[in-house]
């Protein structure tokens, strides 16, 4: 279009001409935006009598922004270059419409090239669609940088995707902003208090310190406390870093299901990694757990949580990590053997670590029970996982948020896994058939093949002795082509209760080889009740909820973890049911039939505890490693040919050719 073309144009209102010079710029490479305005009429009912648009780069920037001295940041480039570029449009009240009235095309600056035009900010914006992909992938935890690929490869490149990846960092953090706008502490127990509507066995604990900000957070949804529940005898905890924007370490209390998968029973956010805190915590984690204390307890080598763990759980097995498997006899022997070979006797450090042996030498925790949890790497495992919801500088509301996406998965999985041990039944392969088929009946996919490879080592065994006692039978076994290898098992006849000096069963709670083969010896075609530990059954959690409450549970745990099942159960059934027509009816008079039988009229009260105002915490140091103990004595440097202090190999006059 010609200029006298343009000149002559009409609109039918203000925002028409704004498209108009909007799509003209863009096509000369440029950009625009609303200038000065003119306005008519009685309050309330004003309108637009003059409106001028202008290049982007009209005017120059005001001066007492260029010679602040408070200035934080470094200084925008300049795009202003006092451009005169403009169209101004006049309303005619007459022909009501808006007619040009100054119209310059000419610019003192270089035009935009079209395959860089959509940069200028004003031709950058995320429509509405795109905020609906974006929004789906980012709650995901699909990281930005992979959204902006996503959205790019859709479109057909960058010149296409109408924003920038900068754009996609700001939106995100506009919203969150948004969200955040009364405290981010605020935010995060607010989530809590809504999502508790919808999960009453939800539990939350907070306190705060002297300037009234946070300063511990721990948190468990129904599905964590009623996995606690079933499977809770053992657990694991560990402290991961960098996972907030205030540097507060996350420490996760996990165990290990029937599956042998990962499960989570609680998180929490700590200020410090003192004995205090810890104590507070775990403290915190018993009431929530309705006093269930665990058998063992794995973490790494903190001592403050060590000593937490000495004062809460003064009778649950610690464990650090894992040894060989020795007796205590071969472990002291070994211990003795490698001090000598290492010339490491007097090595303070060796002898700290020695003194801690009960809590790490597998000689000593042979007979105590860890389940399959040997070390903290499984804790590390879910911190890996965990990386791709969770930003470095995330704030706790969005943490709490991005970590539940990452306990879907892990909930998944144990669905998955499930469906896997019910409904699909292994290929059996040994010669001991009947025990196998029982184990395949008995166990999960997982355990089975577990207790598969004890069945299938039975081969190799050859009993070297075998005497009676009483009731016991004593079997002294050795291996095929290992005559140093010795094992015994006991066996007694009358009740099918077999023991075996491995411990196999004590600390996995499994059957050993050892076991399956006085099974064979003595024509036992199953597995005897005594040897089969629930929390490794596929109904390990159907057999927790039907039993009845008793001295070792405690009634209102199991109202909580049958709630949890129920709750379950019930939305899964809701969800198909509510798709279907003509079956309300029906439903409905089903549910209050069930009502009638099973619950009674009162309803308990309703907790409503309420929030006082927390404050955000500050920015934490984080603990890290411990410090190397610096010496005392600062290492003379020698040099390598001739040994002397005064010079090095660069310059020695011995130095080789």
């Amino acid at each position: 279009m010609t200029a006298e073309e343009i000149s002559a144009m009409e609109f039918v209102s203000e925002a028409q001409a704004y498209d108009f010079y909007y799509q003209y710029a863009r096509r000369k490479g440029f950009a625009i935006r609303r200038s000065s305005t003119k306005h008519k009429g009685p309050t309330g009912n004003r309108i637009i009598v003059m409106r001028e648009f202008v290049c982007n780069r009209e005017g120059l920037r005001n001066k007492k922004h260029l010679t602040r001295v408070d200035r934080r940041r470094e200084h925008r480039r300049v795009s202003r270059t006092k451009c005169t570029a403009r169209l101004r449009v006049l309303y005619r009240t007459k022909e009501n419409k808006y007619v040009l009235s100054i119209f310059n095309e000419t610019h003192n600056h270089e035009l935009t090239p079209a395959k860089v035009v959509h940069l200028h900010p004003v031709y950058r914006n995320i429509s509405k669609s795109d905020k609906a992909q974006i929004n789906g992938l980012h709650t995901h935890g699909i990281r930005t940088c992979h959204i902006m690929g996503y959205m790019v490869a859709q479109k057909g490149g960058y010149t296409d995707v109408g924003f920038t990846k900068k754009d996609l960092y700001n939106y995100f953090d506009k919203k969150m902003r948004a969200i955040v706008k009364d405290g981010d502490v605020s935010a995060a127990l607010n989530y809590l208090n809504v999502k508790s509507s919808t999960d009453p066995m939800l539990y939350a604990e907070h306190s705060v310190n002297g300037e009234r900000r946070l300063k511990t957070l721990f948190w468990a949804d129904r599905i964590s406390r009623s996995d606690y529940f079933c499977f809770g005898d053992v657990v694991a905890f560990d402290t991961t870093y960098k996972k907030n924007k205030y540097n507060y370490p996350l420490v996760i209390f996990s165990g290990c299901s029937n599956h042998l998968q990962t499960v989570i029973f609680g998180v929490a956010l700590v200020s410090d990694e003192t004995t205090e805190t810890y104590k507070w915590l775990l403290e915190t984690f018993l009431e929530c757990m309705q006093n269930k204390y665990p058998k063992g307890v794995v973490t790494d080598r903190d001592g403050a949580m060590r000593e937490a763990i000495k004062q809460i759980f003064p009778d649950a097995n610690h464990r650090k990590s894992m040894f060989t498997n020795f007796t205590p006899e071969e472990f002291e022997e070994f211990w003795s053997n490698l001090l000598k070979d290492t010339g490491l006797e007097s090595n303070a450090w060796v002898a700290k670590t020695y003194e801690n042996k009960l809590l790490w030498a597998t000689a000593y925790l042979r007979e105590k029970f860890f389940g399959r949890i040997r070390t903290t790497s499984q804790c590390e495992a879910i911190n890996a996982i965990i990386k791709n919801y969770v930003r470095k500088k995330g704030c706790i509301y969005e943490f709490m948020h991005n970590f539940e996406q990452a306990l879907l998965g892990y909930r998944n999985n144990e669905l998955v896994a499930d469906f896997k041990s019910k409904f699909t039944d292994p290929v059996l392969l040994s010669h001991l058939d009947l025990i196998e088929a029982d184990a395949a009946r008995i166990y999960t996919a997982e355990v089975f093949m577990e207790v598969k490879e004890q069945i299938s080592k039975v081969v190799a065994l050859i009993r070297k002795e075998r005497f009676t006692m009483g009731d016991t039978k004593i079997y002294m076994l050795t291996k095929y082509c290992d005559s140093d290898y010795e094992g015994q098992t006991a066996s007694d006849v009358s009740s099918q209760k077999l023991r075996c000096s491995c411990r196999l069963f004590e600390s996995r709670g499994l059957p050993c080889s050892h076991i399956f083969y006085v099974m064979k010896e003595e024509s036992i075609d199953h597995i005897p009740a005594s040897l089969v530990l629930s929390r490794w059954t596929k109904d390990a959690k159907v057999g927790f909820l039907n039993m009845n409450s008793n001295g070792d549970v405690d009634s209102k745990m199991m109202e909580q973890a049958r709630f949890s099942a129920y709750c379950s159960a019930f939305t899964a059934f809701c969800q198909k049911a509510s798709k279907k027509n003509g079956v309300y009816g029906d439903i409905m008079h089903d549910i209050m039939k069930l009502h009638q039988k099973y619950c009674d009229d009162e309803d308990p009260d309703d907790e409503d505890p309420g929030n006082k105002k927390v404050g955000d915490p500050k920015i934490v140091n984080g603990k890290g490693a411990p410090k190397r103990k610096k010496t005392r004595v600062k290492s003379i440097r020698h040099c390598k040919y001739c040994q002397s202090i005064h010079h090095d190999a660069r310059n020695c006059p011995e130095k080789p050719e």
